[in-house]
C-alpha cells in the first residue's frame, strides 16, 4: 500500500509538472503574440510615418523644381465675351493696396492674327504680338491693379482693324486680403466651428479638377485663400485650411475625391457673409 502511495504521488507530481509546463508554454505563447501585435503595430505606425515625411519631402522637392510652385497662385478665367479667346490672370506680387498680374491669352480659333491685340485693363495696357491659332501668348507683371474695387473691366482689339472688338472683366480674388491663421489645431477648429456663441455663415462649392493630381489640390487651394495648412491626410484627399481677413475668421474643409474626374468639395465657414459668398465665386473662376 505504501508502494502503491508513493506510486500515485509520484504520478500526480508528474501530472503537476505537466501542468505547470503547459502554462509556462501557454504563458510564452500569449507574450510571443503580443509581442508580435506590438512589432506590427509599431511596423505599421512608422510605415505611415514614413510614407507621410516621404510625402512631404517629394512635395518639397516637387515645389523646390517645379515652375508651378505652391508658392505660386493658380490661374483665374477672366470674362470675355466672346467665344474666339480665352483670358486668364494670375496674381503675382501684390502690397497692402495694389497686385500685378501674369495674363495669358489664348486664342481658340484655328486662325492666326497678324494684327497686334492690345487688352486694356482700367489705366492698363499688355499687347500681344502675332497669336497663332489655337496658341497660348504670356504677359508676365501687368499692372498695377488696385485692390478696390475688385472689378476690373476693359476690351480686347485689334490695333489695325476692328476685327476683334469685345469686352473683358477681371476680379481680383478676395483672397489677397487675407492671411494665413498659425499656430491652430484640427481640435482646435472643430471647438471653433462648434461654438455656439459664434456665428458662422455656411457655404460649399465644388471645384472640377483637370491638370493637378489630387495630391496637389490642397496646397493650391491654400494659396488661392493665403491659408494655412491646419490638417492634410496622408494621401492629400481632406484639409483644413485657415486664414484671417479684417479682423474675420475664414475655415475650408476640403474633400478631394478621384475617379473618372477630380473634383475638390470645399466647405467655407466665416463670420463675414460677403466675403464667403467672394470666395466661392473666386473658386468657380479657378483653372486647375
Amino acid at each position: 500500500q505504501q508502494q502503491q502511495q508513493q506510486q500515485q504521488e509520484a504520478q500526480l507530481r508528474h501530472q503537476e509538472a505537466l501542468r505547470q509546463k503547459q502554462q509556462q508554454q501557454q504563458q510564452q505563447l500569449q507574450e510571443q503574440q503580443a509581442r508580435q501585435k506590438r512589432e506590427a503595430a509599431a511596423q505599421e505606425a512608422a510605415a505611415k510615418q514614413q510614407q507621410q515625411q516621404q510625402q512631404l519631402s517629394s512635395t518639397t522637392t516637387e515645389d523646390k523644381h517645379s515652375k508651378k510652385s505652391k508658392t505660386q497662385q493658380p490661374w483665374y478665367r477672366a470674362t470675355v465675351k466672346s467665344s474666339h479667346f480665352n483670358l486668364c490672370y494670375r496674381l503675382t506680387k501684390s502690397t497692402s493696396s495694389s497686385t500685378y498680374l501674369s495674363l495669358k491669352l489664348t486664342n481658340t480659333t484655328s486662325s492666326s492674327l497678324s494684327s497686334h491685340l492690345i487688352l486694356t485693363l482700367g489705366d492698363t495696357t499688355a499687347t500681344f504680338k502675332n497669336l497663332p491659332g489655337h496658341g497660348t501668348l504670356e504677359k508676365k507683371k501687368v499692372g498695377p491693379f488696385s485692390l478696390s474695387p475688385r472689378d476690373v473691366k476693359g476690351t480686347l482689339s485689334t490695333q489695325k482693324d476692328d476685327s476683334v472688338d469685345t469686352t473683358v472683366k477681371i476680379q481680383i480674388p478676395v483672397g489677397v486680403n487675407m492671411s494665413p491663421s498659425h499656430n491652430l489645431t484640427k481640435d482646435a477648429i472643430m471647438d471653433e466651428l462648434s461654438n455656439n456663441e459664434q456665428q458662422w455663415h455656411s457655404f460649399s462649392t465644388k471645384v472640377l479638377i483637370k491638370e493637378l493630381i489630387a495630391s496637389q489640390v490642397i496646397m493650391t487651394l491654400a494659396s488661392a485663400v493665403n491659408g494655412a495648412v491646419v490638417d492634410m491626410g496622408i494621401n492629400g484627399e481632406e484639409g483644413i485650411l485657415a486664414a484671417d481677413i479684417g479682423g474675420g475668421k475664414v475655415r475650408l474643409l476640403v474633400k478631394v475625391k478621384s475617379g473618372q474626374e477630380i473634383v475638390a468639395k470645399v466647405d467655407i465657414k466665416t463670420d463675414d457673409k460677403s466675403v464667403g459668398k467672394n470666395i466661392v465665386k473666386d473658386l468657380g473662376r479657378l483653372v486647375l
